[in-house]
């Protein structure tokens, strides 16, 4: 059975595949900062060699996200907050001159940027075709692998714990460090959520897949997506759907409960659960064409509960596939 990806991992592998499209994306839909993307300027973007400033942020990023569920960092991007209350949002492009010198200069910084060695970190460099040596690094930080333990940025002037959360980087309190080394005793529950176009129109399906990234098995797993009103859904296998508002925004909420008949159904490390499997079962989003240009700004959210665990929570921004 084929591994689901986590989220950052998703996010990654788009821009492995997108390339230098999914970096001008970036500023065409305004992306924002969120738990799993953050955004640097170089700080001598004309120099292949890492300024203080540049170490200091590369070990904040590989301790924050490894600390937390992992994430992008895209290097040559300059973002801004558009009010003091709102996330900052990818504003424009700053490409990096000398930009293999660059990338080998992070790669040989990545063991010594934090300790633990933050295991599975990749630096991809994404060219610019129309400038030799020009372009953009996305570094890829995983979430920890490692059990009884957390990652310290290593750094001078960082040697701290980090951890994500929002769109932004803290240092770890004492409470926030002891659940880090805790998470062994507890299964951790992701969920995928991905939206395709179908084949004979404009419309797109909701397709779900659940997986226990842990090392202990789930048994008591509960799901609610939020999918925004406006978009006009089809007939679902969902038994039971209600409206929330979430910051002023109207959404339909649709619940899973991992369960049968019989009750509660353990989902153990390693193996993934189709709610939605994209085939047979899925939820088909009308795209009213009145409204299509507002739907760029609309999301899906979702949240995962499992036993005493953190929750996991994830979004699907719409312009990602409205622009594909």
């Amino acid at each position: 059975m084929k591994a689901v990806m986590d989220q950052a991992e998703t996010l990654f592998d788009r821009f492995r595949k997108q390339g230098i499209e999914e970096i001008r994306d970036l500023i065409r839909r305004k992306q924002e900062e969120n738990i799993f993307i953050e955004f640097k300027r170089k700080s001598h973007p004309n120099r292949g060699s890492l300024s203080d400033d540049d170490k200091k942020n590369y070990a904040i990023a590989l301790s924050g996200f490894a600390n937390s569920e992992g994430g992008l960092l895209i290097w040559g991007v300059k973002a801004d907050k558009p009010d003091e209350e709102s996330p900052a949002v990818a504003t424009q492009l700053i490409p990096i001159t000398k930009l293999q010198a660059y990338l080998s200069n992070l790669n040989s910084l990545t063991g010594q940027a934090v300790v633990p060695i933050v295991d599975g970190v990749e630096n991809f460099h994404i060219q610019n075709p129309d400038h030799p040596d020009t372009g953009y690094i996305v570094t890829y930080v995983p979430k920890t692998n490692l059990t009884g333990c957390a990652h310290r940025a290593q750094v001078q002037g960082t040697k701290q714990y980090y951890k994500r959360s929002g769109d932004g980087f803290y240092v770890m309190e004492h409470y926030d460090l002891m659940d880090v080394i805790n998470r062994i005793k507890h299964p951790r529950v992701i969920a995928r959520v991905e939206l395709r176009r179908l084949s004979t129109g404009p419309d797109l399906k909701l397709q779900i897949i659940l997986k226990n990234i842990g090392r202990i098995p789930a048994i008591d797993i509960y799901m609610e997506c939020y999918i925004p009103t406006v978009l006009q859904e089809g007939i679902t296998e969902f038994p039971r759907i209600w409206n929330k508002k979430v910051e002023g925004k109207d959404y339909r909420v649709y619940p899973y409960y991992h369960r049968d008949t019989s009750g509660p159904l353990p989902l153990f490390p390693d193996v993934e659960y189709p709610i939605l499997d994209g085939n047979n079962l899925y939820i088909n989003l009308k795209l009213p064409a009145s409204q299509f240009e507002d739907l760029q700004n609309e999301q899906i959210f979702w949240i995962v509960y499992a036993d005493r665990s953190e929750p996991q929570r994830g979004q699907l921004a719409l312009s990602e596939v409205l622009s594909s």
